[in-house]
């Protein structure tokens, strides 16, 4: 078995010093946010405390229109909806999330995650 090693990034030195003094955050953190392209308290905030209005417009995304229509048009005609996850944390959680959402408003719907 071929034997798996870590690669870290050098340290981010000064700027994360100075971030994590101005923003209140360990200098760990400041580097991976710096990393993030994170690089003044206010977007530190911003990132840690997110808000509606900061967030993308979904309508960005092509035919997100389209897509709203046709699942108002599923929970018409009580069409049954199955939602296919991914089998990751983040991936189990937005299936679980994104299941809530719709069964509370009406949709006839399922989950499956792959094994």
């Amino acid at each position: 078995m071929e034997e798996k090693r870590w690669k870290l990034l050098p340290p981010a030195g000064a700027p994360a010093k100075q971030l994590a003094r101005a923003a209140g955050v360990s200098e760990l953190v400041a580097g991976l946010l710096l990393r993030r392209g994170i690089s003044t308290p206010e977007q530190v905030r911003q990132f840690f405390q997110p808000s509606l209005p900061l967030l993308f417009d979904p309508y960005l995304f092509t035919d997100m229109d389209k897509a709203v229509q046709r699942l108002l048009l599923a929970r018409q005609h009580r069409e049954k909806l199955l939602i296919y996850g991914d089998y990751d944390a983040d991936g189990i959680t937005a299936t679980a999330v994104l299941y809530r959402y719709l069964f509370r408003r009406g949709w006839k719907v399922t989950a499956t995650l792959p094994n």
